[in-house]
């Protein structure tokens, strides 16, 4: 999935692609899709670290994510790449594939006319016989997408029979493209993905079917597909940021890199007949949360309508087991534990000859805790894997289908090899569906399975066959030509079922539907306003679970043609979920659109969160956006031209920081002196070249709708175009008497345009309006991508949210504080109720410079950002754009002494109050106005010693004699074995409740202690200290920081003690933690 990968460069392809080269793959299938713009620097670096290793790529254009290739894009690409040396030929010719594309089967004449490529496309949607003949049979060859089984239902190969059967139907064969996965769970409703199919046995058996079938080609899916669960190869968090779009991060710790340990011994199996092992070996895979765990499914479903398919619970499909298999050269004991409890654990598959894979599975059987799975021979291990726990415990409060896999291997043997190649093999044990079975079972193990009725599970050496009677089977008149091989064989060895088989030729019907296709829902019924509904999409085998109720089954009937343009949606109120939109949009567009799909409102509406808008909105008329819960997040589909257009992209001048460690000497007040590691940074500008973008899609800025906006109002739509990384060698400039070699680094610029001087005339041809208002649909295809980085800024082209709109500023430089999602949140001033508003805004930039100083060493750091102000008049450009994101430097805190006063001005207080929570204060329920009082934004890794931060203050304000109370602001820093406890003691008046300000008055207390406190435990009573004329006061911190913790403070001299509850720095999890940054603060105590 090149598209998952755009912060790669080429060490990054160089690393995965040797991990593939061990695990004998041959090349990697670029999965690109259109109007992405990363992907012309991502294949760069591929084909460059591709040609360094000897390694093979090849092109999957993918017509499915943004929608189809135009021929001379694919023409281009392929001139551009076939004759590089790393390009995969097969026949001499360049190999080149497809995910989906078939009403584009025609390009593929001009394409092959142009490149002589070799053309296997996946054409699943179709069918394989449908795929074998669109647009005149011109695939040379196809590839199957159907790895994974049905329902709850293990893998067969009948999919796989029907593609070989059509690819060989003229005469001349074409070859086949089988895949193989391991596992398939996806819960992005986002995406309009939500579904588990069966993975269990599934990476065993599937390599199993692969040596009976022997292929022309075997393509693994996937390699880096994280959110659908079947990637192979290592954990990349970079990849990560799809799980937006879902309601939690499914991959995250769940690593699947076992199963590439066996690949060398299956691929050279399959490619060579016969492999030779060097190493014995253990692999294991399980879900970590029982079915019985009670965690949320999040209506996940075995199965999916959306293909049709009967759609089960995921307890109906899943198994709460243990899977293993191991690679050895002889029989082995196998033994699992689950929290220290052994289970009955054996094999359940044996290789022929005790020499290859074995493999086996073993219930969870109810207990909870660490897995460890253990082979061993005659009390000698082999090797042992101490897995993830099995747990009740929800990830985010959901059930995680998704698998854990580990492994391990023993030591160097002599090399063994099964007795028998693969092409001396036969069947020896198979199944089929339904009638099939007995047949299939009793002629698979005497080495007889035909492909189309029945599929293998095993192969070894002929088994002797019993003496044949001379009966000759014939199917019975209810069968088809299917039986006609199987009864043939089994009756004359003595198997004769009357249910599928008899001793007279009869006539034999065809049957309509092939007898090896799972029946799907043909009737259904839904709650009483929607059963109308229901009916008619269950008749047509689309009945989602979550909707309607399926109560008849059998074979597809085939739906009628989706003509009608228009597009339903499920009516305001009860029937806006996602379910009653996908119904209501397949009975609509076939012409059935009853009450509950008619919206009077052509709107695009979303509750709350993040709304993608379909594409629909470029070519509506006077279009309406819009969501119910605030805040919300629009995010924009690209618009796409009607030609290629090239933009022209100016240089880019950005700053690049420095930093160098230093150690320097801290006075704390009170006399306290402590050696901090701090660092020395030093500024460099860069002017970087950009190359010219040429594409025909504009992506767009998204934008926010703040919480207490009502609208309507009128969208400015600002583009966004993503720039390609630049690789930047930089010479240090460290302080003199050190040396430091070249530093390589990755730096990506923010989107393009930097300023915005004009309205947006491509992008504003019609209104866009957003209202408050329900949910009616999200997009599924051609879908805009939320904010990744630089999401807090610049601010191109401003919300129209009033001039009291909060102004976000950007990060140090190369701190990635850049970037926006269409502009920051705010205020609306007053409206009529009946009237849209639309301003126009301009950008600004503030630039805030502090100085921090230790001893007689200070440095200074500036923050420059850019924000917008209304001007209402014109559009217009001050200052520079904001700094660009690097990948691969740290983000390094700012060394300061403690508790310094920095003056903080207007704009700096902006950026922190924008970037940070804020809590509001009580005292005896009576709520006072918030305040920020967190720490600057440092680093949340320490590396050298303690560093201590501080927070800002508000505008002091000269205490009255009107009485008043304390404000603290208290934190801790640690590092190792190191902490300092630090809080801030501000005083209030308190005949002004609304908290306007504070002074800065009172004492400041810090401390080293060598023993961090313990998650269960307080942390020691802090005091005593003076404060504001009181002494003796004391700050107790509670056993955490959650409502079961607290706090107190009090002072002699006050009779009114406060308590309350820690509001903990939401930067980081809640968690009271040693190395962990805490920032937290107390209310007003204390009143005299």
């Amino acid at each position: 999935m090149v598209g998952n990968v755009y912060s790669w460069d080429q060490s990054n392809w160089e690393s995965d692609i040797a991990l593939a080269q061990a695990a004998h793959i041959d090349a990697f299938a670029l999965n690109i899709a259109y109007g992405d713009s990363s992907v012309s620097t991502s294949l760069e670096y591929a084909f460059a670290a591709a040609n360094n290793l000897g390694f093979k790529l090849f092109f999957s254009f993918d017509y499915a994510g943004n929608g189809a290739w135009p021929l001379q894009d694919v023409t281009a690409l392929l001139m551009d790449y076939a004759s590089d040396s790393a390009y995969y030929l097969y026949d001499g010719k360049p190999f080149v594939s497809t995910f989906e594309g078939p009403s584009s089967g025609s390009d593929w004449l001009a394409i092959k006319e142009d490149t002589g490529c070799f053309f296997i496309p996946d054409w699943s949607s179709l069918g394989a016989q449908a795929a074998t003949e669109n647009a005149g049979g011109i695939a040379d060859g196809l590839l199957s997408w159907a790895a994974w089984p049905w329902g709850n239902s293990n893998m067969n190969t009948y999919v796989d029979a029907s593609y070989l059967q059509f690819l060989n139907s003229s005469g001349t064969p074409k070859p086949y493209a089988m895949p193989v996965s391991p596992w398939f769970y996806t819960n992005l409703p986002g995406y309009d993905k939500n579904w588990v199919w069966r993975g269990d046995d599934l990476w065993y058996d599937r390599w199993e079917e692969v040596m009976f079938i022997q292929p022309d080609f075997v393509e693994i899916l996937t390699w880096n597909d994280f959110g659908e669960s079947h990637y192979i190869g290592p954990l990349h968090e970079e990849q990560f940021d799809l799980f937006e779009m879902g309601p939690y991060n499914f991959v995250t710790n769940m690593p699947h890199d076992g199963w590439r340990l066996f690949l060398p011994y299956l691929i050279d199996t399959y490619k060579k007949g016969i492999a030779s092992i060097t190493e014995e070996g253990l692999v294991t895979w399980y879900r970590i949360n029982p079915l019985s765990s009670g965690c949320s499914t999040n209506g996940t479903t075995g199965n999916t309508a959306s293909q049709l398919q009967l759609e089960f619970s995921p307890e109906e499909v899943v198994q709460d087991k243990i899977f293993f298999s191991a690679l050895l050269t002889s029989m082995a004991d196998i033994s699992v534990t689950i929290g220290g409890v052994s289970l009955p654990a054996s094999w359940d598959k044996i290789p022929s000859g005790n020499i290859g894979i074995f493999h086996g599975s073993v219930s969870y059987n109810g207990e909870i805790g660490v897995v460890v799975v253990t082979v061993s021979r005659s009390g000698t291990l082999i090797a042992s894997v101490n897995g993830a726990s099995i747990t009740t415990s929800c990830t985010d409060g959901f059930m995680n289908l998704n698998a854990w896999v580990g492994s391990a291997v023993g030591e160097i043997i002599p090399a063994a090899s099964p007795n028998l190649k693969i092409s001396d093999q036969v069947c020896i044990a198979g199944n089929g569906t339904g009638n099939f079975n007995g047949l299939c079972e009793f002629s698979c193990a005497l080495g007889y399975c035909p492909i189309g009725s029945c599929y293998c599970t095993a192969m070894g050496p002929q088994a002797k066959l019993p003496t044949a009677l001379g009966v000759k089977g014939y199917p019975i008149a209810s069968g088809n030509d299917d039986y006609d091989g199987l009864c043939a064989f089994a009756c004359n060895y003595g198997y004769c079922p009357p249910t599928a088989c008899g001793t007279v030729s009869v006539p034999l019907a065809t049957p309509a539907v092939s007898p090896f296709t799972p029946n799907t829902c043909v009737n259904g019924t839904g709650p009483a306003d929607i059963s109308g509904l229901c009916r008619y999409s269950c008749n047509y085998g689309f009945c989602p679970k979550q909707a309607c109720t399926c109560t008849q089954t059998g074979a597809l009937i085939p739906a009628p043609a989706a003509t009608h343009s228009v597009s339903g949606y499920g009516a305001r109120g009860e029937y806006e979920l996602d379910s009653y939109n996908g119904l209501c949009n397949f009975a609509c567009s076939r012409g059935y659109c009853p009450d509950p799909c008619n919206d009077p409102v052509p709107a695009y509406l979303s509750s709350s969160g993040t709304i993608l808008v379909p594409p629909e909105i470029w070519t509506t008329s006077d279009p309406v956006v819009g969501c119910e819960n605030l805040p919300c997040t629009l995010v924009f589909p690209p618009l796409t031209l009607s030609t290629m257009t090239t933009i022209s992209i100016p240089p880019w001048t950005t700053s690049l920081v420095e930093s160098y460690a230093t150690t320097r000497v801290a006075t704390f007040w009170g006399g306290t002196t402590m050696s901090l590691g701090g660092y020395l940074l030093v500024t460099q500008t860069t002017v970087i070249t950009i190359q010219a973008i040429t594409t025909n899609q504009i992506p767009v800025w998204e934008q926010i709708i703040p919480t207490d906006e009502v609208g309507p109002l009128i969208l400015n739509m600002t583009s966004s175009i993503d720039l390609p990384t630049t690789v930047l060698t930089i010479t240090p400039t460290p302080p003199s008497g050190t040396t430091q070699p070249p530093i390589t680094t990755t730096i990506t610029p923010p989107p393009y345009p930097w300023s915005q001087k004009t309205r947006d005339s491509t992008l504003n041809t019609k209104s866009t309006t957003w209202t408050h208002g329900p949910p009616k649909s999200t997009c599924t295809s051609g879908c805009g991508s939320p904010c990744s980085i630089f999401c807090n800024g610049p601010c191109l082209t401003c919300h129209p949210f009033g001039p009291n709109a909060q102004t976000n500023f950007g990060g140090p430089p190369g701190s990635g504080g850049g970037g926006g999602g269409g502009g920051d949140s705010g205020s609306e001033d007053s409206s009529s109720e009946n009237e849209s508003s639309s301003r126009e805004c301009s950008t600004v930039t503030a630039t805030t410079c502090s100085t921090a100083c230790v001893s007689n060493d200070c440095s200074t750091v500036c923050y420059t950002g850019v924000g917008c102000s209304e001007t209402g008049t014109e559009w217009f450009t001050v200052g520079t754009p904001v700094p660009g994101y690097l990948d691969d430097m740290e983000i390094w805190p700012t060394t300061t002494t403690a508790a310094p006063d920095p003056s903080l001005d207007a704009a700096f207080e902006a950026m922190i109050t924008s970037d940070y929570p804020e809590y509001a204060s009580r005292i005896n329920s009576v709520v006072l106005s918030t305040t920020t009082l967190s720490e600057l934004p440092t680093s949340t890794v320490f590396i050298t010693t303690v560093i201590t931060a501080s927070s800002p203050k508000p505008t002091p304000k000269p205490i009255t004699n009107q009485g008043g109370g304390f404000v603290v602001a208290g934190y801790t820093v640690c590092q190792l074995e190191a902490c300092e406890y630090q809080w801030e003691i501000f005083s209030v008046d308190s005949a002004t409740p609304t908290f306007p300000g504070c002074s800065t008055d009172g004492a400041l207390y810090s401390s080293v202690v060598t023993t961090p406190p313990q998650q269960t435990g307080p942390i020691p009573r802090l005091g005593p200290f003076p404060a504001n004329g009181r002494s003796d006061c004391y700050f107790d911190r509670g056993i955490d920081c959650g409502v079961n913790g607290g706090f107190s403070f009090s002072c002699s001299g006050c009779d009114k003690v406060g308590q309350g509850i820690l509001a903990c720095d939401l930067q980081e999890p809640v968690s009271c933690e040693v190395d962990r940054r805490e920032s937290y603060q107390a209310a007003v105590y204390c009143f005299w």
